[in-house]
């Protein structure tokens, strides 16, 4: 936990920080202004964004920049082309770059490259925080996700060069690689208490820059006039989504139902990242209790003995505490299935146009009710008979058409406050 002015860094929600990405005078005192009408907790200057590029310039905007943040914490950072930034430095300039800005007094943190800058960043930061001021030891991969293994390695070193606050920010190929930075970022907090940063980039890893809840990351990224990192959030949304997960309720069981194709299951993960509730997927279950595929128990026994095995599992589920259920799409057609779930928590509809489902399914030789007709006549006729039932039985409704497998998971969280 680390106090900086007004704030405090690892206690209660994570803190929001805007970066400035002006090329002159200017635009970065203007973009300054426009930022603190928006209230962030911390401010960032990107000054390797800038055009303009000598030692003299930078103490004179930084007394500008801190006239215009006040008591609002200020980092300054020289994001290097091989980590992602705009520019390239010596490793020598960038040294005497940071000694200059350290002993101006108007900076309370600095963004030190821990890797890229190799033995010498140890005596870097050392020179930063002998002028009081904190340092970010950070870490930037905008080709690809480490290994959970790498990760590691990265964090330990990273935490050796002796700073305040460690920062990892990757490039995510799909979903596995945001989880592996997630779980790798709690382990890293409950492991060591000590504060960390970590964000997933892209649309993809959008869920890393609001689960520091759950995760431990203690400042995310956002965007006011044009995002500094692919997949920031503007401010006004994140600072949203920040307060609904902290007034989101998680005693309750959630169910999620709605027809084949609405994400279900990809959205109960995550949900259950960003809430840390415990995820079930109901026809897994039903495949471990049968101890055979979906496809198989259809074939060999019929719907009706599936559904019995269903409701078993309903059940069984419904018993446990705080957990997320991703339903099988007909779960909700026995009337008993229904009972059980709103005994034990509150039923989310996922709502989708049959064209959707259909995009989204065509694919899939794993759904047994459309194995001999995937069209969408015979979804839009297989959802008409479902329609009712979900409707009535639903406690919440969300409609995924146009919107990101992130954004439902967000609107659900923003429904469900204690």
């Amino acid at each position: 936990m680390i106090e900086v002015r007004d704030i405090c860094i690892g206690d209660g929600l994570p803190k929001v920080c805007v970066s400035i990405t002006g090329e002159n005078r200017e635009t970065i005192i203007n973009e300054a202004e426009g930022i603190m009408l928006k209230k962030p907790d911390i401010v960032e200057w990107r000054f390797d964004c800038a055009k303009e590029y000598n030692y003299a310039i930078v103490e004179d905007i930084l007394m500008n920049l801190r006239a215009v943040l006040r008591e609002t914490p200020l980092l300054f950072t020289f994001r290097t082309v091989k980590e992602g930034g705009m520019r390239s430095i010596s490793v020598e300039s960038y040294k005497k770059l940071y000694e200059t800005v350290a002993s101006t007094g108007l900076v309370d943190f600095i963004d030190v490259e821990g890797i890229s800058n190799g033995e010498t960043a140890q005596a870097i930061i050392k020179d930063i925080k002998d002028n009081g001021v904190k340092v970010i030891t950070s870490y930037h991969d905008f080709d690809k996700t480490p290994s959970k293994d790498e990760l590691r390695e990265i964090l330990d070193t990273l935490e050796s060069k002796g700073g305040d606050i460690v920062k990892l920010a990757v490039m995510p190929h799909d979903f596995e690689d945001v989880k592996n930075l997630i779980d790798v970022t709690k382990e890293y907090k409950d492991n060591t208490n000590k504060d960390i940063i970590s964000m997933s980039m892209s649309e993809l890893g959008m869920i890393s820059r609001v689960c520091g809840k759950a995760d431990g990351s203690c400042v995310t990224f956002a965007s006011v006039i044009k995002a500094s990192a692919p997949g920031q959030v503007p401010i006004k949304d994140m600072k949203k989504y920040l307060k609904n997960i902290e007034e989101f309720d998680d005693s309750k069981n959630m169910f999620l139902i709605g027809f084949m194709g609405t994400g279900k299951t990809t959205i109960s993960n995550i949900l259950g990242i960003l809430t840390g509730m415990k995820v079930y997927d109901m026809d897994e279950e039903i495949v471990k209790k049968a101890g055979m595929s979906i496809n198989d128990i259809f074939e060999k026994f019929g719907e009706n003995h599936f559904r019995d095995i269903e409701t078993e599992v309903v059940c069984e589920l419904s018993k446990k505490e705080g957990a997320i259920i991703s339903c099988g799409g007909g779960a909700v057609l026995r009337s008993e299935n229904v009972e059980y779930m709103k005994n034990n928590g509150n039923i989310f509809l996922l709502r989708a146009t049959p064209e959707t489902v259909y995009e989204r399914v065509k694919d899939s030789k794993d759904r047994p009710i459309l194995n001999e007709d995937m069209s969408i006549d015979h979804i839009s006729a297989l959802m008409n008979k479902r329609r009712d039932i979900y409707e009535e039985c639903a406690n919440v409704k969300v409609d995924t058409d146009d919107l990101s497998a992130f954004e439902v998971a967000m609107e659900i969280i923003g429904k469900s406050k204690k």
